[in-house]
């Protein structure tokens, strides 16, 4: 083989390998704190909160998770065009839920009919008090989040984003706030 032969032979093995590196590459940005002003979540927790965010640069979706001594709440909203084929209901609940760690122990013995529901604005709020692995009482909460469906594509009916969280311990929401935080959810 001639050294021409091999010099492109080897460049086109490097493009490719480039290429293949490329289309496999996480696209998530580091997780970086912002302002409550500028999260996807509007809300005005009363609690100290650490809020962090990512992002997917070329779709627009974005990760945001709120966190504070005994709890967090993890938001996902997806970009242009884009949805999740996530199911959220209250028979997927204890499906999701099981994921947490902090949950591993109870959330197998969670029935369906442990699971209540609300509906907002955004649709049915589900949510239930379950012990954590630590033993405390607990708040458990998950809510699909559809939105408006761009000109000229077809309604998947799946999700465009959705939440998830637990509030825990003895400062925990009243029942009385949690029904109002469920019932005043709002995104920007």
């Amino acid at each position: 083989m001639s050294k021409v032969a091999l010099s492109l032979s080897t460049a086109s093995l490097l493009v490719l390998a480039a290429c293949q590196t490329t289309g496999n590459k996480d696209y998530w940005s580091d997780w970086e704190a912002v302002p409550k002003s500028e999260t996807v979540l509007d809300w005005n927790f009363s609690k100290p909160t650490d809020v962090l965010t990512r992002r997917v640069s070329h779709s627009g979706t974005r990760q945001e998770q709120w966190s504070w001594d005994d709890g967090t709440v993890f938001v996902t909203k997806a970009g242009f065009a884009r949805h999740y084929r996530i199911k959220v209901d209250e028979n997927e609940f204890s499906k999701h839920l099981s994921e947490w760690d902090s949950f591993g122990k109870h959330s197998p013995s969670l029935s369906v009919s442990d699971i209540q529901e609300t509906t907002n604005r955004h649709g049915r709020f589900y949510f239930t008090e379950l012990k954590n692995n630590d033993g405390d009482d607990c708040w458990v909460f998950m809510q699909a989040v559809k939105g408006v469906v761009a000109a000229n594509y077809i309604d998947s009916g799946h999700p465009t984003g959705f939440l998830m969280g637990y509030d825990c311990g003895a400062s925990r929401y009243s029942s009385t706030d949690f029904n109002q935080f469920a019932a005043g959810l709002r995104y920007r």
